[in-house]
């Protein structure tokens, strides 16, 4: 009895453990086709990428003109500030 037992546990035992080993390997290939899509990315995927980039980056610099506009026109000696902060920005060399 005891030894029909634990042939049964050692049974379902390996069981589980192929189909754990089967899920990793299904796990590992789908890394690598990802990683290997993003090392290795298509003239598509690359314009895409610098698309997305550019409108973000537009999007920000709009945000930040708005708010420095916001504060300007609510508190304008932070106005004042802004524009002495990038005249001496400039004359920097």
């Amino acid at each position: 009895m005891k030894e029909k037992l634990l042939n049964g546990w050692t049974q379902h035992h390996e069981d589980e453990k192929n189909n754990l080993k089967q899920e990793i390997g299904k796990l590992k290939d789908l890394i690598s086709i990802s990683v290997q899509a993003y090392l290795s990315p298509t003239l598509k995927e690359r314009i895409k990428r610098w698309g997305k980039d550019l409108l973000f980056s537009f999007v920000s610099l709009l945000l930040w003109f708005g708010l420095f506009f916001l504060f300007g026109k609510i508190y304008p000696p932070f106005k004042a500030f802004l524009l002495g902060q990038l005249a001496s920005f400039i004359a920097t060399p």
